[in-house]
């Protein structure tokens, strides 16, 4: 048996002599595709998992933090920014001129646009909320701020 066994490859051509070793080889490569296959068969729902709520996450985030809205915060807070960087205090006389101070909000506005991005933002947002909430979790709040009572709140919470 530790010689070689005669065994056909193909009935128009002669007999190759094939090993017990080259079939034990060959039984080891079935047997490694068969644990990969199955690997892949379970971790592959996992990746889908992860996927799925990644997207429910981006969702959320953008009905709760919808782009304008955070221009019109990030609009505010520069206002008062620049009105502090310029010594303005509401009700106080600035020491600084119009010019000036309009001078500040556009430098303050060029280094907002340049440095603080909403896709970055939302990046950020999503790792934090993929951490916090399950795929069911978030389906569940997705569906109420898409509701009336859900649009409400949205509209009463900014």
């Amino acid at each position: 048996m530790a010689e070689s066994l005669q065994k056909p490859i193909d009935k128009r051509s002669a007999i190759f002599t094939v090993s017990q070793k080259q079939i034990n080889l060959a039984k080891e490569l079935k047997m490694k595709n068969v644990v990969l296959i199955c690997m892949c068969i379970l971790i592959l729902p996992l990746f889908a998992e992860q996927a799925e709520i990644e997207s429910l996450a981006r969702e959320f985030y953008r009905l709760n933090s919808p782009m304008e809205k955070i221009k019109e915060d990030m609009a505010g807070q520069m206002d008062m920014l620049s009105n502090y960087v310029g010594g303005k205090q509401p009700g106080d006389d600035s020491p600084l001129s119009e010019s000036d101070l309009e001078r500040t909000k556009n430098l303050i506005s060029k280094l907002m646009d340049e440095f603080m991005d909403y896709d970055a933002l939302e990046d950020l947002s999503v790792s934090i909320i993929v951490t916090q909430y399950s795929a069911n979790e978030l389906e569940s709040i997705i569906a109420f701020l898409k509701s009336p009572a859900g649009q409400s709140y949205l509209m009463n919470s900014r």
